[in-house]
């Protein structure tokens, strides 16, 4: 073989590595990172063509299956928070709690009658408190078990109870016993209402408390005139400032709503007719044109009432 024959034959190589081999190992190279590369731009191209709802549900998950959950738009900011508990419809209205009620209460009451008759029959005291009304005294029966008693007067004080009786000598003859002091004691009172009726009940209590004080006044300026003898001059004053303040309350009452009790209501407005009527007794006595036998029928109507207010 000639020497130019077998320099024909001799395979290329780079550093004592053939030729061919290095190409091949390069064209493997830049395929691997041709796959890379195009790998990397089809994820980011999936990735930004999802919402990003999707992208933030599946961050807050985690690892995990997913397959076939429905997953809610997320919340924007805190204003978006929902404050409906879990298994509960906000469309359904809340049942409103109970009302919460008003209460005023009224000073306990004090009164005095002047008993002067105990009966065991009905009848009997029926007819005595008959009799002594024909001579101008006022007065209730009021039943214990089977006895029936008879008193005259109403008084705020037992002061004023004293007095009347001195003053009793026209009955010497109509009496068959001795006269008694009996005191009646009736509890604080409340009165419960509901915010709405809040005018209509604050006079009322207003009325209530007004008709103890007057009548209680009133009867300190009997007393006055019976202990001093002091006449319409020295008491024409005092006469003129409890009609005023009657007056008042009359008004105060008229303007004010009426509340749905009706019944104590109607009571109540009658408490100023009851006033004015005892301060025309009073006004008489003083001026010399007739004789008080105290009644107070204010009293007598808060007594009525006071039940119903406790």
């Amino acid at each position: 073989m000639s020497r130019r024959s077998r320099r024909a034959r001799t395979t290329p190589k780079v550093a004592g590595v053939p030729l061919l081999l290095v190409q091949l190992i390069t064209g493997a190279l830049l395929a691997i990172l041709l796959g890379i590369w195009l790998g990397k731009f089809y994820i980011s191209r999936v990735l930004d063509a999802r919402t990003p709802q999707e992208t933030a549900v599946e961050g807050e998950q985690g690892e995990g299956d997913h397959e076939g959950q429905v997953f809610p738009p997320p919340l924007e900011g805190p204003d978006d928070i929902d404050p409906t508990p879990a298994g509960e419809n906000p469309s359904e209205e809340v049942p409103p709690g109970p009302v919460p009620m008003l209460t005023d209460s009224i000073a306990p009451l004090q009164v005095y009658r002047v008993q002067v008759g105990a009966f065991g029959q009905e009848e009997n005291a029926q007819a005595l408190l008959a009799e002594l009304a024909e001579l101008g005294f006022r007065g209730t029966i009021s039943a214990s078990g089977d006895v029936y008693r008879v008193s005259i007067g109403l008084f705020s004080s037992r002061g004023g109870a004293e007095v009347f009786i001195g003053n009793l000598t026209t009955l010497a003859g109509v009496l068959a016993e001795e006269p008694l002091i009996v005191a009646e004691s009736l509890a604080q009172a409340t009165v419960t209402y509901l915010p709405k009726e809040k005018d209509s009940y604050g006079k009322i209590v207003q009325a209530l408390e007004k008709a103890r004080d007057l009548s209680a006044e009133m009867e300190s300026l009997w007393l006055l005139y019976v202990s001093s003898g002091q006449g319409t001059i020295q008491l024409g004053g005092e006469l003129e400032r409890i009609a005023g303040e009657i007056k008042a309350l009359k008004t105060a009452l008229s303007e004010a709503p009426a509340p749905a009790t009706s019944q104590l209501w109607e009571e109540v407005n009658l408490l100023p007719g009851d006033l004015e009527a005892t301060l025309a007794e009073l006004q008489k006595v003083v001026t010399g044109g007739g004789q008080w036998t105290p009644y107070s029928q204010a009293l007598a109507r808060l007594i009525r009432l006071w039940p119903s207010l406790s």
